[in-house]
């Protein structure tokens, strides 16, 4: 059970029990992905944390997801 493995479930739950998301689970998910090079997965995920206003997926998005 790795490191990345652990991030990816803890935040998996804190996007599936949020009552009120922020798009911080979805940015600390998005950087584990980057992290394993899983380049269209972590775009996804930033662009969804973006869209909840998390500002610092909107920075990383555009550096990373050109």
């Amino acid at each position: 059970y790795s490191n990345h493995e652990k991030a990816i479930e803890m935040a998996d739950y804190v996007i599936d029990n949020a009552t009120k998301p922020t798009g911080k689970a979805h940015y600390i998910k998005a950087f584990v992905f980057i992290e394993q090079g899983k380049k269209l997965r972590a775009c996804k995920l930033l662009s969804v944390s973006a869209g909840y206003g998390f500002t610092g997926a909107a920075t990383l998005s555009k550096a990373y997801c050109k």
